[in-house]
């Protein structure tokens, strides 16, 4: 049984080399003794685990005494990092499962042809309903991408019930990291990405697949259970498994950048069981350029379903080894105010590049002043106005894009409002109110604008914005 122990940022990881099965140690309380000259033991609150120094393949130590010392170290510097990931440093996404509306601060959804979308009490998970009609579709997908880092080793883990009841036939679950270009209307011959598992109720089949962009073209390999290359999950294969996809399961996808390889599998128990791995042949950092954790259900057929058809979304996170890209920006509207009266006036807006579309901005702080003397207003922040003359120019060396030329901004959603006064400055501290700026399904991305409205007297309004962005 050779095992190989690594250092997992705040997990030590203990991989089985021949079913493939992957057990994570938290080295929070973790207890690392030596039994006797070829034996040794980790013991946590949550886990015991009994190994023999002969089946260790790595990490290479010179004896017993020396693995000991080593896997002390890596846990001494895991309690310093303070972490809660599978194997990760930080945890860069993280979707709750139980956002009882669908418009939820963590996901974008589209509903097509009568479908329905709905948090499912009884369940704690989101509840995902095609109608029926032709080409009924319901899609959840998170807000933020994972980064294109591929220097990073990143752990994907999202929650879904791929097939609930009797389902008709002609209609298709996923759950994974990836989109679809057909979605697209911001660099769609670029996008059509990722990797996820497959449900086909008509075929009656479960298949991972690989989807990749090749010359402006959705291309995909599809790999049914049985063709698996570690494990089919059907009882026989190396880790005993038998998938039921009745059930909520937890699916996991692992870059693993030394290797240049992505495993997928499924968490049984404590430990994660893999069931199917894409090498370097397969060209598999093209496919997970910037894709969301996507769950997916649709009629594909030609003729209308006799019944609806559900599947269950849950929770996701996404965790990484190493930092993304992060910058620090700051933009103003100069020295000339914005004279405000009769109606409402945009001070500026900021958006992500379409071309930098899986990117995210994070609004830090926004400066707002009157310089008149006698003047009140209010202050709106709003998200995704429809705006008038606007004019967005590049911010150099940014994902970002400025604009302060619109003449007018109406409609939206307010998401923070206040007051300033004659030559009044408001300082508004946005770094924990959790906005982010992403894209829409489509590619569209967000837009945020500082609003002002006259309250009395004479405002005379300037504005800046400081903001965080990553790729």
């Amino acid at each position: 049984m050779p095992l190989r122990f690594n250092n997992q940022g705040a997990y030590i990881s203990v991989v089985n080399s021949d079913t493939q099965g992957e057990v994570y140690i938290h080295k929070t309380g973790l207890l690392i003794q030596k039994d006797n000259s070829s034996s040794f033991n980790l013991k946590s609150d949550t886990f015991v685990g009994y190994y023999k120094y002969a089946d260790v393949e790595t990490p290479t130590t010179s004896d017993i005494d020396d693995l000991i010392r080593t896997l002390v170290k890596w846990s001494d510097a895991g309690k310093d990092e303070g972490g809660d990931s599978l194997s990760a440093s930080e945890k860069l996404l993280n979707i709750r499962a139980n956002y009882k509306s669908s418009a939820s601060p963590y996901i974008n959804e589209v509903v097509t042809g009568g479908g329905s979308s709905a948090f499912a009490p009884s369940q704690k998970l989101f509840e995902m309903t095609t109608a029926t009609t032709i080409g009924s579709r319901v899609v959840r997908q998170s807000k933020e991408y994972v980064p294109d880092a591929f220097a990073s080793d990143v752990i994907v883990a999202a929650e879904a019930g791929l097939r609930q009841g009797d389902m008709p036939e002609n209609v298709v679950a996923r759950v994974g990291i990836f989109e679809d270009a057909d979605d697209l209307t911001v660099n769609a011959s670029t996008g059509g990405r990722g990797v996820f598992f497959e449900h086909d109720q008509n075929a009656d089949t479960f298949s991972l697949v690989l989807r990749r962009n090749e010359g402006g073209s959705q291309v995909e390999t599809k790999v049914d259970s049985a063709s698996f290359n570690i494990d089919a999950f059907d009882g026989s294969g190396i880790s005993g498994y038998t998938l039921d996809l009745t059930k909520t399961n937890l699916y996991v996808f692992k870059w693993d950048s030394a290797r240049e390889v992505l495993r997928a599998g499924i968490l049984t128990g404590e430990s994660v069981s893999y069931c199917h791995e894409f090498g370097r042949s397969s060209n598999v950092s093209d496919a997970l350029m910037g894709v969301p954790v996507r769950w997916e259900i649709e009629h594909t057929g030609d003729t209308a379903p006799t019944s609806t058809a559900t599947m269950y979304q849950g929770k996701a996170s996404v965790f990484y080894t190493d930092d993304p890209l992060v910058q620090v920006k700051a933009l103003d509207t100069g020295t000339a105010p914005k004279t405000v009266f009769d109606a409402p006036v945009p001070l500026f807006s900021l958006r992500l590049k379409e071309s930098s579309n899986r990117a995210k901005l994070i609004p830090q702080q926004v400066n707002i002043i009157n310089v008149a003397t006698n003047g009140v207003a209010k202050w709106e922040l709003v998200l995704n106005a429809t705006l008038t003359d606007a004019s967005f120019t590049d911010v150099a060396n940014s994902f970002a894009q400025f604009s302060s030329a619109e003449t007018a901004a109406v409609d939206g959603t307010v998401i923070a409002s206040g007051y300033i006064v004659s030559t009044g400055l408001e300082v508004v501290d946005l770094e924990k109110n959790g906005i982010l700026l992403v894209s829409d399904v489509a590619g569209v991305p967000d837009v945020l604008t500082l609003r002002i409205v006259h309250v009395s007297g004479t405002v005379e309004a300037l504005g800046s914005v400081h903001w965080k962005e990553r790729e």
